[in-house]
């Protein structure tokens, strides 16, 4: 990755906001910015992009933001596909893919704009817990395998 990039702050109201500019792999430019309620929070917070920058990437900090919606609409173009069969087998696709898209549902439903970066373990269970209490559509429970 090219090291060519710059970083300052400046006040936008009653905040600050330090942003770095940057080449990413293909030579664009890019920039990323984030709010801090202090001048001094600001400047330290311009370190910790430079330093993420530096060892981790523009990737990284791009997918931060990255949201449960934006994986799955990922998941559903790249990976959710039905499956394809030549001379009774299969060669493509999923087998259960009408059930991994009803789960990719319920699943979107709870989390949709949730940010990746803020699941935690926790909410996970929090979930599991919660679609087992649920009745199925034929007022059966769900079962743990769900």
């Amino acid at each position: 990755m090219s090291k060519q990039r710059s970083g300052y702050v400046y006040q936008r109201g009653k905040s600050w906001v330090a942003r770095v500019t940057y080449l990413d792999q293909r030579g664009t430019q890019s920039s990323i910015r984030r709010s801090f309620p202090t001048k001094s929070e600001a400047n330290k917070g311009l370190k910790q992009l430079v330093r993420e920058l530096d060892d981790n990437g523009s990737r990284t900090l791009k997918l931060e933001r990255q949201t449960f919606e934006d994986l799955a609409n990922f998941y559903e173009e790249n990976y959710l596909v039905a499956p394809v069969y030549v001379d009774g087998r299969k060669v493509a696709g999923l087998r259960s893919y009408e059930d991994q898209k009803r789960r990719l549902k319920v699943s979107r439903d709870y989390f949709s704009k949730r940010k990746l970066r803020d699941l935690t373990y926790g909410d996970i269970e929090k979930f599991k817990r919660e679609l087992l209490a649920t009745p199925t559509h034929r007022d059966k429970p769900n079962v743990s395998s769900t």
